[in-house]
């Protein structure tokens, strides 16, 4: 019952009855839905963020980190003078595109398949 001591002694010192625990684990209870609820609420945000993210296509997750990296939101970008947007714009597009590249081949011929490698390793044995 240490709970219950500690909860006497902020009684004696604040001389306020209701932070008294009644005995019956109401104190416990209320702390772990208090807690369950701080819990809840992070578990929603990170699901939240999930969806947001698991929606955007590469193309969009692409210039919204190239924005981020330019320090720009789409809002500050819709409020310039039509000349510096198109070329804020065409710089944007350049970047994403160089996010989006893949990358060449090592041996410099064509890609293989992936049909072409599951006969090649089974003919390896």
């Amino acid at each position: 019952m240490q709970i219950a001591s500690i909860a006497g002694s902020a009684i004696q010192r604040t001389g306020r009855e209701s932070e008294r625990p009644s005995g019956d684990g109401g104190f416990e209870r209320a702390f772990a839905a208090r807690t369950r609820s701080a819990e809840t609420d992070r578990l929603d945000a990170a699901i939240a963020a999930y969806r947001r993210e698991s929606t955007m296509t590469p193309l969009e997750r692409a210039r919204r980190d190239v924005l981020q990296d330019m320090k720009l939101s789409e809002e500050q970008i819709a409020a310039m003078p039509p000349a510096d947007r198109e070329a804020v714009e065409k710089v944007i597009a350049e970047a994403v595109a160089k996010r989006l590249r893949l990358p060449k081949p090592e041996r410099g011929g064509p890609q293989m398949t992936a049909d072409a490698f599951i006969a090649r390793m089974a003919a390896r044995g």
